[in-house]
C-alpha cells in the first residue's frame, strides 16, 4: 500500500524519515508539530516520508486524512513487519532531501524548530544532533534531556574528526548519554549525501542498533558533528517500543547492543570506558534490581543474571561496577518488595527524574 502527496518542484532542504509500527494514536501528533511549527521554511522546503511496517491499527487512515491537509507526505506500508532495524533504512532510501532527520512517530518538534536547525546547516556538519525535553506519555514536560554538557553561553557545539580520531576523546568525555552515539532516533539530522555513502549494516538488524552501527565510521574519516543545544524534540516518555516483549529484553537490547558496538568500533581502554559508563548510566542498578524482582520465570531470571555479569564484569571490572554486581547478587527477589515498590513506583520515578535534573 503507497500513496503521495507531493507538491515539491525542487529538492526538498530536509526529508523526515519516519518508520513507524502502531502509533496510529501519535503519528497526527508528529506531523502536525512538523509542518505548524515551521517560522522560517516553507512547506516545499520539507517532505515526510513514513514507512509503515504493517500496522494493524489506524495509522494508514490517520496518514490519508492528513494528506489532505498537508502537502508532502509520502506514505508506504508493507505487508509485513521488517523489524526497526530493516525499515530505517527502507525509509531513509525513500527520501529525496539534501539531510533526513530520523524521527520517530511519537515524538514531537517545538515551535521555531526550523530557525535553529537552518542556522545548524551552515556549519555544514554531516551529523546534527539535536536534544530533548523527556516528556510523559500525554507529552507533559518532566525534565530536559541534553545530550552533551556545554557551556550555557553556547548555542551550537562542533567537533571535528579524521582517521585518527580528531577530537573523538572530547566528545565522548562532553557526552551524557548513548545519544552521543546515535541511540535517541529523533535527535539525528544526518546529511543525506553521507548516509547513502555508508554501507548497511544487516549484520546488526534484529538488534534496534542498525543506524548507530552505520552511522560510527563518522569518527575515523574526515567529518563533522553538530550539537544544537536549544531543546527543540519533546520525546514522548512511557512509549518505548523496545518494551515490546518485557523489561529483560529491554535491558538485553541495550547491554548486548551497546557491548557489540563497543567492541567493533573502540579499540582504544579509555574510550571503552566512557561508552560503558554512559551504558550504566542508561541502564542503572535500579532498573536491574527492579527487573530481577519483577521477572516472571527462571528462564528470564538467568537471562538477567548473565546481563548483570556482562554489564558490571565483563564490559569493564572496576571497584564501583563489581559493588553494583555485588548489590545485585544481595538482594531480595520476591513478590512483597514488589508489591511495595509498585506501590511507590510513580513517587520513585520522580525522584530519579529530579536527580538527573540536579546532577546529570
Amino acid at each position: 500500500m503507497e500513496f503521495t502527496k507531493i507538491q515539491n518542484q525542487r529538492q526538498p532542504l530536509i526529508s523526515f524519515a519516519i518508520p513507524t509500527y502502531n502509533f496510529g494514536k501519535y503519528i497526527a501528533e508528529t506531523i502536525k508539530s512538523i509542518f505548524d511549527g515551521m517560522i522560517h521554511l516553507s512547506p516545499e522546503d520539507i517532505e515526510i516520508v513514513i514507512l509503515d511496517g504493517g500496522s494493524t491499527d489506524d495509522t494508514e487512515d490517520v496518514v490519508r486524512n492528513l494528506s489532505k491537509s498537508y502537502f508532502n507526505i509520502r506514505y508506504k506500508k508493507n505487508t509485513r513487519r521488517g523489524g526497526i532495524d530493516r525499515d530505517l533504512d527502507e525509509v531513509a532510501l525513500m527520501a529525496t532531501g539534501r539531510y533526513i532527520w530520523l524521527f520517530s512517530a511519537d515524538d514531537t518538534l517545538c515551535r521555531g524548530w526550523d530557525a535553529h536547525l537552518t542556522d545548524a546547516i551552515l556549519i555544514d556538519a554531516e551529523i546534527i544532533l539535536v536534544p530533548a525535553m523527556l516528556c510523559s506519555l500525554n507529552m507533559q514536560p518532566i525534565r530536559t534531556n541534553p545530550i552533551f554538557s556545554t557551556d550555557p553561553e553556547e548555542i551550537f557545539k562542533i567537533w571535528t574528526f579524521n582517521e585518527k580520531g580528531g577530537q573523538i576523546e572530547d566528545y565522548l568525555k562532553s557526552s551524557i548519554t548513548l545519544e552521543a552515539l546515535f541511540g535517541f532516533l529523533s535527535a539525528i539530522v544526518v546529511k543525506a549525501c553521507f548516509w547513502r555513502s555508508l554501507p548497511k549494516r544487516e549484520d546488526y538488524y534484529g538488534t534496534c542498533w542498525a543506524h548507530c552501527a552505520r552511522l560510527m565510521p563518522v569518527f575515523s574519516r574526515q567529518s563533522k558533528i553538530g550539537y544544537i543545544t536549544k531543546i527543540i524534540i519533546n520525546k514522548r516518555g512511557e512509549n518505548d517500543s523496545f518494551m515490546e516483549h518485557g523489561l529483560v529484553n529491554r535491558i538485553s537490547i541495550a547491554v548486548d547492543g551497546w557491548t557489540k558496538i563497543t567492541n567493533e568500533f573502540f579499540n582504544e581502554k579509555n574510550l571503552k570506558l566512557k561508552i560503558i559508563s554512559r551504558l550504566r548510566r542508561d541502564m542503572p542498578l535500579a532498573l536491574f534490581l527492579y527487573a530481577k524482582i519483577a521477572s516472571k520465570s527462571d528462564a528470564e531470571r538467568r537471562r538477567l543474571d548473565s546481563l548483570a555479569k556482562q554489564h558490571w564484569i565483563f564490559n569493564s571490572r572496576v571497584s564501583h561496577s563489581i559493588y553494583s554486581y555485588v548489590l545485585y547478587w544481595g538482594f531480595p527477589s520476591n513478590r512483597f518488595i514488589l508489591k511495595v515498590v509498585d506501590r511507590n513506583l510513580p513517587t520513585l520515578k520522580k525522584i530519579r527524574h529530579k536527580m538527573r535534573s540536579m546532577f546529570g
